[in-house]
């Protein structure tokens, strides 16, 4: 991260004050410096989103919470979204934080959305390293994109810079997918690799677990099915 990075904006919109302490203590010992933005009504937590915000948290039990996470949705760009609720958490909330720590967790998985995450698409055809791309262009996540058309020249690159995550295709000529995706994780064991294919049969899906693939992408795939992978690659759960 540069060093000129100034401090993120975080709008929480809750009415408990004992909630939005935690929530202010969580981000103080996040990674990154973030400004705390304290709303105690929707009304008030809609009008100050007019003036931008990179992570928001609404209270879900908060009247009015529906309305606010539509106009959160409509923003452009669009913030981390966290839904929080009472309880266990749900398909579409956390369950609210008890302390600090856990709020710091929270906010720290927000803002991996904040930060590029390094991708790199490895497969022979460049029509379809072209269609992944710009279905990659799409997602709600910041992506940074390399492209390599063999597992050989995938290896090469990612012993010269920084890789997140390797989408690579499971049928290549010479060295295949599955040779490939060995090869990264013994070397990387850090990279998720995301192996893509257009059929997906349960020898290959034990073979490439086995090697360690982190999950399948099964063509043709959609900006819905990257985005699950990348939620489910930072455990974002319910946030979006």
């Amino acid at each position: 991260m540069s060093d000129d990075l100034i401090s993120l904006r975080m709008l929480v919109a809750c009415d408990a004050t004992a909630d939005r302490d935690i929530w202010r203590r969580g981000a103080a010992l996040a990674s990154t410096p973030i400004d705390v933005i304290e709303k105690t009504t929707t009304a008030e937590a809609g009008a100050a989103l007019k003036n931008g915000a990179d992570i928001v948290v609404i209270d879900s039990g908060l009247a009015g919470a529906d309305a606010l996470i539509k106009q959160v949705r409509a923003q452009v760009p669009a913030p981390s979204l966290l839904t929080v609720a009472d309880g266990a958490a749900t398909d579409g909330a956390r369950a609210k934080p008890r302390d600090a720590e856990e709020a710091r967790v929270l906010v720290n998985r927000c803002l991996k959305m904040r930060l590029p995450t390094r991708v790199m698409v490895v497969d022979d055809s460049a029509t379809t390293r072209a269609i992944v791309r710009k279905i990659l262009g799409v997602s709600r996540f910041t992506l940074e994109i390399a492209e390599a058309t063999s597992g050989s020249a995938a290896l090469e690159q990612i012993k010269a810079g920084a890789v997140d995550i390797v989408l690579l295709d499971c049928n290549m000529p010479g060295q295949d997918g599955i040779e490939t995706l060995a090869q990264i994780k013994r070397g990387h064991p850090h990279i998720a690799v995301v192996m893509m294919t257009s059929k997906l049969d349960k020898t290959l899906i034990e073979q490439a677990s086995k090697a360690g693939a982190a999950s399948f992408l099964k063509k043709p795939f959609f900006p819905n099915d990257i985005d699950q992978m990348l939620a489910r690659y930072h455990d974002l759960g319910a946030i979006e």
